[in-house]
């Protein structure tokens, strides 16, 4: 026969992923009387108050990261603005060079053809 121990109340959710307990985290009830509970607070507090500095100093860094980040890819933009009008700029000239080899080509053609027909006549 299998005995089983009685439930008890769930009191406590599931770690994340990372292990650490979230803001909903419950702690068990214990029977404390009132000015017991002011004492411990006062703890709570001080470890309150040590925590925020900690996450400025974290949200202080991840802005200065973002900022940096940020001045990275501007420059980046502006070198490659500078890099595309050299490129435009040598398509334009390709294109120019183009249409003079062509014109070039139609020239060579009616004085060959002028050339035939003076030896031709």
């Amino acid at each position: 026969m299998d005995v089983r121990p009685p439930a008890r109340p769930h009191t406590r959710r599931a770690r994340s992923s990372n292990g650490r307990r979230g803001p909903g985290f419950l702690q068990p009830e214990t029977a404390e009387s009132p000015s017991e509970n002011n004492n411990t607070t006062g703890n709570n507090n001080a470890a309150s108050k040590k925590r925020p500095s900690g996450n400025c100093t974290a949200v202080r860094k991840y802005r200065e990261k973002k900022k940096a980040h940020t001045a990275s890819l501007e420059e980046e933009v502006v070198h490659l603005q500078a890099l595309n009008q050299q490129l435009m700029k040598k398509v334009q000239s390709h294109a120019a060079l183009e249409a003079e080899v062509a014109r070039l080509r139609c020239l060579l053609v009616d004085i060959r053809g002028r050339i035939e027909g003076e030896i031709g006549t």
